[in-house]
């Protein structure tokens, strides 16, 4: 990434006045959208990478270490629609607001979409192209749409890695970054 890039990425998320941005967060495209940044919290060594959309009028927490694949989108706001005290048709002007969690380590896939309230466990895998409607439970890999349980991940084995604090992120655990292909 050129030094210009490095810096114009730097002063855009620089002036959004986030509830919490933890330490070495990385935006790196210049193209992602936050509203509501008041109520979005970014743990330490986060990764957003481009296109994101996220809506924090609900509340989002993403945790430490997670990483979010491009044309990611968190939405925390949906039209009322209730039947039973709606006043008006398809929705009225009302809006629900339900936050949503994402637990340290997890792994957010290409053009995720997560809905208002959900929460996704530690060290889970969300493939791309899903949508979260429900609660994701830790050491998980989920997919499709809407999102199920593909397989359960060695809880033991990330268990000791998220004690060892090795997060791929991390310049302390990972210095060199390199990629090593299978």
């Amino acid at each position: 990434m050129s030094l210009y890039k490095k810096l114009a990425i730097f002063f855009k998320y620089r002036k959004k006045k986030f509830k919490k941005l933890g330490v070495n967060v990385q935006f790196k495209e210049l193209d992602s959208k936050y509203l509501h940044t008041e109520n979005i919290v970014l743990d330490d060594h986060c990764k957003i990478l481009g296109q994101a959309y996220i809506d924090g009028s609900g509340g989002v927490f993403i945790g430490r270490g997670s990483v979010l694949a491009p044309l990611c989108t968190i939405i925390t706001s949906n039209h009322f629609y209730d039947e039973n005290d709606l006043k008006f048709l398809p929705y009225d002007n009302r809006m629900v607001r339900k936050p949503v969690n994402i637990g340290r380590y997890c792994w957010i896939g290409r053009n995720v979409m997560i809905m208002p309230g959900i929460t996704i466990g530690d060290a889970s895998i969300v493939a791309a192209g899903s949508v979260v409607v429900k609660d994701t439970p830790p050491y998980s890999v989920v997919g499709g749409n809407p999102a199920q349980v593909i397989k359960q991940r060695n809880q033991n084995k990330l268990e000791v890695l998220i004690h060892e604090k090795r997060c791929y992120e991390d310049p302390e655990a990972n210095s060199d970054k390199r990629k090593i292909f299978i």
